[in-house]
């Protein structure tokens, strides 16, 4: 009996401890808190003694009435304007690359270009500079220096001569054709004419301008060929056509 009460005490310690872990376990404590709050609108909140306490609202800021300020513009008078307008408008008018904008007329545009050096002699030998200078407008096919010097020389230096005045005028107003005709103008006009295009000059003789391998020639009334080789040089008075050879118009007979 005493063995037997020995087991039986044994085996209660042993299997206490487990009991006890799995009460623990299936039953969690529960914690209350101490402090215990009631939020019920945010300007009262309730303690835990049931005492309320209100949180006073904060004070209605007063804002300033702000009134802009205009400045004081002192008044415009015409006299002012009118210089304002001159100041604005005076680099227009007398500014220093104004005159690039202006063309020179046909007998200064020729004078300029070193290429066309013996033609502008030539004007002024013959005492046509004013004519070049006219209203126009007028379009000049215009011998290149080169051109000139397709001329036997003795020729040419003979046309220079004072006596040959007259013969070398009629020259150069063989090269001289009333109105403005660029080469949009000359190009349609040969197409129109069926290719020969026949241009009346100042002297009262013609031009015929024709289309070969998409250049544009001159033949004169000796059959001589000059090439068109520079187009639509702008002068005030008109357009000039630079070509490759001098056009000699038929003498007068007698």
């Amino acid at each position: 009996m005493r063995f037997i009460a020995l087991i039986t005490v044994a085996m209660f310690v042993m299997t206490s401890p487990a009991i006890a872990q799995t009460e623990v376990q299936d039953s969690p404590p529960v914690i209350e808190p101490q402090n215990k709050m009631d939020i019920t609108t945010p300007e009262t909140m309730t303690d835990a003694t049931g005492d309320q306490d209100t949180i006073p609202s904060p004070e209605p800021i007063e804002q300033p009435e702000l009134t802009p300020k205009t400045p004081e513009l002192e008044p415009i008078t015409d006299t002012d304007a009118k210089d304002t307008q001159s100041d604005i408008l005076e680099p227009l008018v007398d500014g220093p690359n104004n005159s690039a904008l202006e063309k020179d007329d046909a007998a200064q545009t020729l004078s300029n270009d070193p290429k066309f050096s013996t033609l502008s002699d030539a004007i002024e030998r013959t005492d046509l500079t004013q004519t070049f200078q006219g209203a126009g407008p007028f379009t000049i096919f215009a011998p290149t220096n080169a051109a000139f010097e397709t001329l036997p020389q003795e020729k040419l230096q003979m046309l220079l001569k004072p006596e040959n005045k007259d013969t070398l005028s009629k020259i150069l107003t063989y090269h001289v054709v009333e109105g403005s005709v660029n080469s949009d103008t000359l190009l349609d006009n040969i197409e129109a004419e069926g290719g020969n295009y026949n241009i009346e000059t100042l002297n009262g003789g013609f031009l015929t301008a024709i289309l070969a391998e998409g250049d544009v020639y001159l033949l004169d009334t000796g059959s001589r060929i000059a090439k068109i080789e520079q187009t639509d040089i702008e002068a005030s008075n008109g357009i000039i056509h630079g070509i490759s050879t001098v056009a000699l118009p038929k003498p007068n007979k007698g």
